[in-house]
């Protein structure tokens, strides 16, 4: 069974190629292939890319796949809809969290431990949040309708 690659258009990988080094400018990383490249790769993990495919990408040959448009987002601190399609805003949104919609400082420094670690381990992260979220709504049901809580040790 073979995926079909899905072809862009000149103009969309023209468009993405030049968003692309305008963002690695205003970050003051060179627009060189293999600087790029090896920038990429360092927080890739199992995505990496060669100078070559790095070259496509600055050169409006190519547009990476989805999952390393997110890695590049990241990097870069870009809305990841922006940097391939030109829509939405230019900065990355992090989540309003907080009272005033401003995320707190515990909230960021947690955002950024989280970035910081591996793919893996932030999977293991994600998988974490969602079985203490299911924990916390179960508890909350059965404080809610009065059915008796089990002992939190």
């Amino acid at each position: 069974m073979s995926m079909k690659r899905t072809e862009t258009d000149p103009g969309q990988r023209k468009a993405f190629s030049e968003r692309l080094r305008t963002t690695l400018q205003a970050n003051k990383i060179p627009v060189r292939p293999a600087v790029f490249a090896r920038g990429f790769n360092l927080r890739a993990e199992g995505l990496s890319v060669t100078p070559h495919a790095a070259r496509k990408w600055l050169m409006g040959q190519s547009i990476p796949a989805q999952e390393r448009i997110v890695i590049l987002s990241r990097w870069l601190n870009v809305n990841a809809a922006w940097l391939r399609f030109g829509e939405a805003d230019e900065i990355s949104p992090m989540p309003a969290c907080g009272t005033a919609g401003a995320m707190s400082e515990l909230e960021t420094h947690l955002v950024q431990g989280i970035l910081g670690l591996s793919h893996p381990s932030q999977r293991v992260v994600q998988q974490l949040v969602a079985s203490l979220k299911a924990l916390e709504d179960t508890l909350a049901t059965h404080k809610t309708v009065g059915l008796p809580r089990q002992r939190e040790d």
